[in-house]
């Protein structure tokens, strides 16, 4: 699979709420019920994210899926649900 931007993002912002987190990529895998390798295949973009992932990560991390996407609450009209121009 080639990875695109938005895989790019979302797998560096994974790894970023990770270490932020204090976890390790082992103890990340533990927590979300999958292997050490699959986990690994999500922080190094090698596969696409499901959505209910993401959504798992956002739980684990106590971050808000829009952040995942480098979004943040100041830049998201949470009405529409769009990225706002600053």
């Amino acid at each position: 699979m080639r990875s695109s931007k938005v895989d790019k993002v979302l797998a560096s912002r994974i790894s970023i709420a990770r270490c932020q987190a204090g976890m390790s990529i082992e103890e990340a895998a533990g927590a979300l019920g999958i292997s050490t390798e699959d986990y690994e295949d999500i922080e190094f973009a090698r596969v696409r994210i499901p959505a209910e992932t993401i959504s798992n990560l956002s739980l684990q991390f106590n971050k808000p899926t829009a952040w995942f996407f480098g979004q943040t609450p100041k830049n998201i009209d949470l009405a529409t649900m769009k990225t706002r121009k600053n």
